[in-house]
């Protein structure tokens, strides 16, 4: 009897384990790893590296450096809404810069929901070399699901403008939402491929990460480069970035996870 129970608990550990690392569930074993998300992602996610400039370009001190005085009422505002960097940068030049609870120049932080506009910078890049024909193509041209009945009308510019009309809830917190297998999921697919019609796309906006990572998914794909190294070329090299950046990274062939292209340092 013992032996049963014994052979039991076995199967039982070896299935759940198992589980842990399919699609439907591989974003739960990950949370419990990494734990909820901060803006030190870089840290326990999985990334990929975006290469800083081999000539770093750096951001020269006006002759007013840090002389301002700022108000009492400025810092506290500042600290309290959990601040960790505070740049002044005018004429091309440094004039103030601050740093709480630590952090410096160098420290890296999650760039989170303004990493969405680096991805259209990049659509526009695809736009002006011809990698793209237009922003009126269909999303399907690039991400097969989005060839499927209903999704087949949704266009580049719909993602841009996060009028979709995919079932995408971006303030979904369930443990099964697509927030979830968005950001924790090894399989960026496994998400996408969940999309839905809800309402016609090009009509009613709403605030959706999920076009974000598609448009993510055709930028890969009309470059046939990964969104690291285009980053890298395109933006951080040119501009004379001083520190690596990492993406944010889901495992699934070369397609990358955009929610969070990267963590950088606040000067760049």
């Amino acid at each position: 009897m013992l032996k049963k129970i014994l052979y039991g608990f076995i199967v039982l550990i070896v299935l759940t384990i198992g589980l842990a690392y399919t699609p439907i569930f591989a974003h739960l074993r990950n949370f419990a790893i990494w734990g909820k998300h901060t803006i030190h992602d870089y840290k326990t996610h999985p990334t990929r590296l975006v290469k800083a400039a081999s000539v770093p370009q750096y951001w020269p001190l006006d002759s007013a450096y840090n002389k301002a005085i700022m108000p009492d009422s400025l810092l506290i505002a500042l600290d309290s809404n959990d601040t960790h960097a505070f740049l002044v940068i005018q004429d091309g030049k440094i004039v103030y810069e601050k740093y709480f609870d630590g952090y410096n120049s160098k420290t890296l932080s999650g760039s989170f929901s303004a990493a969405k506009s680096i991805i259209s910078l990049l659509i526009g890049i695809a736009l002006q070399e011809g990698k793209i024909k237009s922003l009126e193509e269909p999303v399907g041209n690039y991400v097969p699901h989005f060839k499927e009945a209903n999704l087949d009308k949704i266009r580049i510019v719909d993602l841009l403008t996060m009028s979709s009309g995919t079932n995408y809830m971006e303030f979904d917190k369930s443990y099964f939402s697509m927030n979830a297998y968005g950001y924790y999921g090894d399989n960026e697919e496994y998400m996408v491929q969940k999309m839905r019609f809800k309402e016609p796309s090009g009509v009613y906006w709403d605030y959706r990460s999920g076009d974000t990572q598609v448009l993510g998914l055709v930028v890969e794909k009309a470059f046939g480069d990964n969104i690291s190294n285009l980053v890298s070329e395109r933006f951080l090299q040119p501009m004379g970035a001083e520190v690596d950046a990492f993406e944010l990274n889901q495992i699934v062939l070369s397609i990358s996870t955009v929610i969070n292209i990267g963590s950088f340092n606040t000067r760049g």
